[in-house]
């Protein structure tokens, strides 16, 4: 997986990018369930 600089820099571990989709993949859910 590449990742641009800027991401490099502000994404540090596998970890820190696991947490940040699994809070973007919830926050995509949380919208759907809304919406219905």
């Amino acid at each position: 997986v590449e990742f641009c600089p800027k991401e490099a820099l502000t994404l540090s571990t596998p970890e820190e990018v696991a947490q940040k989709m699994r809070r973007e993949v919830v926050g995509k859910l949380l919208e759907e369930l809304a919406k219905s």
